[in-house]
């Protein structure tokens, strides 16, 4: 016959083990879960300051461009009153 204590042990035990393995698990898994959520937030602000200077570079290629053109006018207002152009 297998007395009380023995049948403790035997099943008890492990069972004791497994709920504290579970424990262990579910706080590392919340831990890896904060981290994706600090990776998240950091994507989040990363793509953030890239549109803003996606948004400061098309602003600078637009001035370039108007500047360009501007230049274009002058070069051929010269070409004209030269007879070259």
């Amino acid at each position: 016959m297998v007395s009380n204590t023995q049948l403790l042990i035997a099943i008890g035990l492990p069972m004791l083990a497994l709920a504290f393995g579970l424990y262990l698990n579910d706080r590392r898994f919340e831990g890896i879960s904060t981290r994706i959520g600090d990776i998240n937030a950091r994507i989040d602000d990363l793509r953030t300051d890239l549109g803003g200077r996606i948004t400061r570079v098309e602003t600078s290629i637009d001035n370039l461009t108007s500047k360009l053109v501007d230049l274009d006018n002058r070069v051929v207002k010269i070409e004209t009153k030269l007879g070259i152009g």
